[in-house]
């Protein structure tokens, strides 16, 4: 029976640590998009061109002869998904974001780069978590993922990582650019 009690009090235990689990901290930007496989490095999709100052690039697809808005959409969501991980977990304090999107020809399987739709931003952690209490409520940065420590915490998801939130995810990623 105390055998019992006590291997239920450490499943408790184990659960309630993992239940308040902070967001997996990786050693730099390249190792965490590695494991992440969102924007796999070793396709292109995300490349470090700095260390230091840490500026990278990612390059979210596009199809050919899509409408603007999912362009703007696909460029706006990988600025928000790069500039948050990088900064909530990697070590990275600052961060310079390059978005260019790159346009996929389906019939070929050919990449081009759409430097029509790049752009490039700075953000340190600081104003990063500033905005993300402004328009989430999340103060603190253990807050921006859910409990897996990978998908985005509801708050944030729904103001500030889709279109119909407040502000919704190209008037968060507005603030973004023009943070200093």
């Amino acid at each position: 029976m105390k055998i019992k009690i006590a291997l239920t009090i450490c499943c408790f235990a184990a659960f309630a640590h993992s239940a308040w689990a902070a967001p997996e901290m990786f050693k730099d930007s390249k190792a965490m998009m590695e494991d992440h496989n969102d924007y796999p490095p070793e396709n292109g999709s995300y490349k470090v061109l700095s260390i230091k100052p840490l500026h990278v690039q990612i390059l979210p697809t596009i199809f050919k002869g899509d409408v603007e808005r999912n362009i703007q959409y696909e460029a706006n969501k990988a600025a928000v998904y790069v500039v948050y991980r990088v900064l909530f977990q990697t070590p990275a304090n600052t961060v310079k974001v390059t978005v260019l999107p790159r346009e996929l020809d389906v019939q070929t399987h050919k990449y081009t780069p759409a430097p029509k739709y790049a752009f490039t931003f700075s953000l340190s952690r600081e104003k990063a978590l500033k905005l993300s209490s402004q328009y989430a409520g999340i103060d603190n940065s253990d807050d921006l993922f859910q409990n897996d420590g990978y998908q985005w915490a509801e708050s944030f998801r729904a103001c500030c990582y889709s279109d119909r939130g407040n502000p919704g995810l190209a008037a968060f990623v507005q603030e973004l650019k023009n943070s200093r």
